[in-house]
């Protein structure tokens, strides 16, 4: 039995625990708000317990210390019309509607009024008249609801409100041994809707608008303090660790300008790093090229012709090699300014040369866009696209259009494609899917490495697809 409840209870927490996660923002400034909110309501639902009491004791003490004095007045003035050797009048006297009563009130009579009212009721006449031992109050009850007077705006704020009032009926014992019992009727000066309805009001015209004017100014507040970081976010999407990068200064507090001066400190850390490795491979490959060019003229003077035509093909794809790797690092470094210009009619001119080679390329629909674009970079990356398409089908298809916030230029071929386990890993320098390394089934593993430098350069990126049985590379650049 007890496992079977800790299990249910577990499951509730868990079901408890998705609900909230599902609401729960994600931006940092919505959870900020929302913290700051529910605190708000805890601190609110705490003062309303106190708010509470005082508003018990308002409607309490305050028609009940009346409703006191004039008992107490009335015994003191039948007293003294007893001294005088006078009547007791029966009628209303100062708010007191006075009748003798024949019968004591009993011991076991249980009253409707708290013991607390008894004894500030007790208290109050005891001061007054010094006879506590001769007072009982026996009831208060509600018996009349009269609608709070408001007009114009403030209607809005007192519609339903009423003012209740309340009669206590007590018996005294005066000193002759009369019994009378004595009935009061006062307003309690306050709105005497019911609990239920009054915690509605309470929360619905008190916290609920305290609530809207506090999450406007967090609003405010917090657009104001994370300002920097929106200009923080901005730069490290337009960073590009290839090309110089300006440095940024964070204003707002302490901890948003150290942000900044980290930030600073990383791309230039990364920018060193990316230099140093350019450095060593284009160094590499350009000493290189001697021995190769060395060894190409040593081979032409090798008698043996099947041994001197395979040297020569080693010595080929050697420079192929070197030429590719220093291609590569030519795009990581490129200063080239970007310039605005029709990206389709690029696209367009990039595959009608090609056709007029010869090859077979199908040229879909293209839709016009100019953006700021580095036109060199950008065509050696279609005409890489277009390279790997023909190396594995027969024919390549290329179209491009807009879509959303992003221009796509998509070049599909009718080839095997690449394994989806192997997507992020052909954007790597030198890595190929096909591990022959043979030259005529798929280069050296720069083509992809290219793109998708030349695509992170301009805030784009790589994706690949599948569409009517095609393997489809698609360049996304965002639009302006």
């Amino acid at each position: 039995m007890g496992s079977t409840l800790s299990e249910k209870a577990r499951s509730l927490g868990a079901v408890l625990y998705k609900i909230a996660y599902f609401f729960y923002p994600e931006r940092l400034r919505s959870k900020i708000t929302v913290v700051a909110v529910v605190g708000l309501f805890l601190a609110q639902a705490l003062t309303s317990t106190m708010w509470s009491q005082m508003r018990h004791q308002a409607l309490v003490e305050t028609p009940a210390r009346i409703a006191a004095v004039r008992f107490s007045d009335w015994y003191l003035h039948a007293e003294s019309q007893l001294k005088l050797g006078q009547s007791i009048s029966h009628e209303w006297l100062n708010g007191v509607y006075a009748v003798e009563r024949n019968q004591p009130v009993s011991p076991n009579y249980e009253s409707n009024i708290h013991d607390d009212l008894v004894s500030f009721f007790g208290n109050i006449i005891q001061e007054r008249t010094g006879a506590c031992d001769d007072f009982r109050l026996i009831s208060a009850n509600k018996i009349q609801t009269t609608k709070a007077d408001s007009n114009g705006f403030f209607a809005l704020f007192s519609d339903g409100l009423a003012l209740v009032d309340v009669s206590f009926v007590a018996v005294f014992r005066l000193s002759n041994g009369q019994l009378w019992q004595l009935q009061v009727t006062e307003n309690q000066g306050w709105s005497s809707i019911g609990t239920v309805e009054l915690i509605y009001d309470y929360f619905l015209r008190i916290y609920f608008v305290r609530l809207i004017l506090v999450v406007l100014a967090l609003t405010l507040c917090l657009n104001f303090i994370f300002r920097p970081l929106k200009k923080l976010e901005k730069s490290v999407k337009e960073m590009d660790v290839n090309r110089h990068q300006e440095t940024i200064q964070l204003g707002g507090s302490k901890e948003f300008k150290h942000l900044g001066d980290a930030f600073n400190s990383m791309v230039e850390r990364l920018q060193k790093h990316i230099e140093e490795r350019s450095y060593f491979f284009s160094a590499v490959s350009h000493d290189l090229r001697t021995p190769i060019t060395r060894l190409g003229l040593r081979v032409q003077q090798v008698d043996d012709v099947v041994l001197r035509k395979n040297l020569s093909r080693d010595i080929e794809q050697l420079n192929e090699l070197v030429n590719s790797t220093l291609e590569l690092m030519r795009f990581q470094t490129s200063t080239e300014e970007a310039v605005a210009v029709d990206v389709g009619a690029l696209v367009t001119a990039v595959s009608v040369n090609r056709q007029d080679l010869g090859e077979h390329i199908v040229l879909g629909d293209v839709e016009p866009v100019t953006l700021k674009v580095q036109i060199q970079r950008l065509r050696r990356c279609v005409e890489n696209l277009i390279s790997n398409g023909l190396r594995y089908g027969s024919t390549v298809h290329v179209y491009a259009h807009k879509r959303a916030q992003e221009y796509v230029i998509t070049v599909a071929d009718e080839g095997p494609g690449i394994p989806q386990d192997e997507y992020a890993k052909v954007l790597r320098p030198y890595y190929r899917v096909e591990t022959s390394r043979n030259r005529e089934t798929g280069g050296y593993g720069l083509g992809l490495s290219i793109c998708d430098e030349v695509m992170r350069a301009h805030g784009g990126h790589i994706q690949f697809t599948h569409d009517n049985q095609r393997f489809c590379v698609c360049l996304h650049l965002p639009l302006p």
